[in-house]
């Protein structure tokens, strides 16, 4: 099963362009990063609240990535959750280079030429047919109406709505009542709200501290 930073990065590739969607691409380090967290609280290794960070198992992940993030947690012990969130986007486990070889490495997405908006050639990503992200999106869409929804879709929702990916995810017609089932859903998940602050700070340009 892929990790939720993995499937995150899926559902924000612009499959046209071959590059993350505009608006994402900076923001998108916190969302890996709370995407990281958010699987070691799923996989019963930590309790994240607001104000801490709690430990729970400190077995190993059998995943390096998260085992990285999960030492990292070990050395915050009792921070608040926005601080690991800015510790973790140090280390170069959250860097997009990372996820995009993980998923170049199980085939999930190839490298294209394609042109900037300026006709420049550049190099560029696009997920692979066998990538799983027409599941994962079509997922989320049955999960925004559900009312018993497992934890590590709820998860991801929160993270779709925390980085604004929901116009890559729901038809136009459908996104009023998706974002209004996603605050209802996941508007007080606390790793979802922290990453949405901090999407908001990246995006107003005024940077993360």
């Amino acid at each position: 099963m892929e990790r939720l930073a993995e499937q995150l990065y899926l559902i924000a590739l612009d499959e046209k362009r071959g590059t993350l969607r505009m608006g994402v691409r900076r923001p998108m380090i916190p969302g890996i990063c709370g995407a990281l967290l958010l699987d070691l609280a799923v996989l019963g290794h930590i309790r994240v609240q607001l104000e801490q960070v709690t430990v729970e198992s400190v077995g190993e992940t059998a995943d390096p990535l998260l085992d990285r993030a999960m030492g990292s947690v070990l050395k915050g012990r009792g921070k608040p959750l926005r601080d690991h969130l800015k510790t973790l986007m140090e280390d170069e486990v959250c860097y997009e280079k990372q996820i995009l070889m993980r998923l170049e490495e199980t085939g999930q997405v190839r490298r294209v030429k394609t042109r900037t908006w300026g006709g420049l050639p550049v190099q560029g990503t696009v997920p692979t047919a066998d990538s799983g992200r027409t599941q994962v999106i079509e997922a989320l869409r049955k999960a925004v109406n559900t009312e018993d929804v497992d934890p590590r879709m709820l998860a991801l929702l929160s993270l779709v709505r925390a980085l604004d990916l929901v116009p890559e995810v729901f038809e136009r017609k459908d996104r009023g009542h998706a974002r209004r089932r996603l605050h209802l859903l996941t508007g007080h998940e606390p790793v979802g709200v922290t990453v949405e602050r901090m999407f908001q700070t990246v995006t107003a340009g005024s940077g993360l501290c």
